[in-house]
């Protein structure tokens, strides 16, 4: 019987990581395409000289280990080096996702992904999408205190992403974390009861 697959989408700082800590903390399998994606930064050699080639030695520490705030900071001002990126990962982080995926022994799944498009269901196996939308005000304010960058920097994340009408469009579930954690935890339970209810 195939997992039943939600995935749980949203801008940077709209509030992803809650929602995943929350399935996380009751024993769902979490897929996170962002931590995924760090480790393929981290230990895959050819993406890392493929890096280092295309932006420099600019975006590395004196260790070598890559500077994910300077590479964010330029590909989030740089359309083509954000898509040359996007084209460079996004394969193999698929690859990683359906993967992983087909390893799991768990009635549902949790992938977060930031990024989704017409063509996500299909190539994940999802049969759910719940995105999180926020006021871009208080993503500013978050990304600002969390990732310590500046608002201009913030701004031009977000106005990178995919816009929360067409987010809206593609999900089946839209919860609007416009108040405090408690009230985007109480969403995530009521989720949560409806994953349930579709595996029963």
């Amino acid at each position: 019987m195939a997992i039943f697959t939600v995935a749980i989408s949203g801008g940077i700082a709209a509030g992803k990581t809650t929602a995943t800590e929350y399935f996380s903390n009751i024993g769902a399998p979490i897929l996170d395409a962002d931590i995924i994606a760090k480790d393929i930064t981290t230990t895959n050699k050819e993406v890392i000289n493929a890096i280092a080639n295309h932006f420099g030695t600019a975006v590395f520490e004196a260790n070598k280990t890559l500077n994910r705030a300077k590479l964010r900071t330029i590909i989030f001002h740089d359309k083509a080096a954000k898509l040359w990126l996007e084209n460079l990962l996004h394969p193999k982080i698929q690859a990683a996702i359906i993967a992983k995926k087909s390893q799991l022994n768990s009635r549902f799944c949790i992938i977060a992904l930031p990024l989704i498009n017409k063509n996500s269901r299909k190539i994940y196996g999802i049969d759910m999408i719940c995105s999180l939308i926020s006021k871009q005000d208080l993503r500013i304010a978050r990304m600002v205190k969390r990732d310590n960058v500046k608002t201009a920097t913030a701004k031009a994340i977000i106005a990178s992403q995919i816009s929360d009408v067409k987010l809206n469009a593609l999900s089946d579930i839209t919860i609007i974390n416009n108040t405090d954690i408690a009230a985007l935890q109480s969403n995530i339970k009521q989720l949560h009861k409806l994953i349930l209810q579709k595996i029963k």
